[in-house]
């Protein structure tokens, strides 16, 4: 019996070894990088996350994807790019500008600094200022039982107060002062809080507790005032309005109970 021979398999086709491509995120590293010297720095960091994306590919690709020697390249050039522009350029560019602007800005002070404010722009600090102060003693008064500052605690003893709201600023050469009459009394035994006078303007080398005597107008003016009054409130009035105010005030009278 004539035997037969085996079936062959067909041979599997020839393929030619492909060539790996080249990481596109390892070239833009580079190109970022490169461009990070003319960009105030700004494609370094870009270039910098494409250098690391760019090796990710490269390691992962199992030798189908080339380019970590651009990654590399990239990430330094991006790197130092960064650099340079935060350590030197950037504070040489700020040294300029910050030198320009205050040859700009100083004569302009010093000119403006001899000229006397307005009433209005004098009223506007003023009472920003004192709304800041009363608020201030209001909040001392709080702590402790209703009572307003003495006469020997302000206004040394309102320091700790002025971190939540902010020192008061007051116009050049003025300062805050408190109503003397109101120093001690607790809030509640005064009769009309909103008529009573807190504080008012004087002079900065002046007492700063006192009576209607050490009462000044505002800078630019010869009758307008502004005043702050017992129950927090300010605002700015004429010689004649703040005639009206109470600057002595009254303790509330309570009946005697048996």
């Amino acid at each position: 019996m004539t035997e037969l021979p085996p079936t062959l398999e067909p041979a599997a086709p020839y393929v030619l070894p492909t060539e790996p491509k080249t990481s596109g995120s390892a070239v833009a590293s580079l190109i970022f990088g490169i461009l990070s010297f003319c960009t105030v720095g700004l494609t370094a960091i870009p270039g910098i996350i494409l250098g690391i994306l760019g090796l990710r590919s490269v390691s992962r690709s199992g030798g189908q994807v080339k380019g970590s020697g651009l990654a590399v390249a990239g990430l330094v050039t991006s790197t130092i790019g960064l650099c340079v522009w935060l350590f030197v350029a950037a504070p040489a560019v700020m040294g300029l500008w910050l030198f320009y602007h205050a040859g700009m800005v100083a004569p302009q002070r010093f000119a403006s600094s001899h000229v006397v404010a307005s009433p209005t722009e004098s009223a506007a600090q003023s009472m920003i200022g004192m709304k800041i102060e009363a608020a201030v003693v209001r909040a001392f008064a709080e702590e402790h039982s209703g009572r307003l500052p003495t006469a020997d605690e302000y206004p040394e003893t309102l320091e700790p107060y002025y971190k939540d709201q902010g020192r008061p600023l007051a116009p050049a050469g003025r300062r805050f002062a408190m109503n003397k009459a109101v120093a001690g009394l607790r809030l509640a035994d005064i009769l009309k809080p909103e008529r009573t006078v807190l504080l008012f303007e004087t002079r900065e080398h002046e007492d700063l507790v006192g009576g209607k005597d050490l009462l000044r107008t505002l800078i630019g003016s010869d009758d307008a005032y502004v005043i702050a009054f017992v129950d927090g409130h300010v605002e700015w009035l004429t010689q004649e309005e703040v005639d009206g105010l109470i600057w002595q005030p009254e303790p509330e009278v309570r009946p005697i109970r048996l």
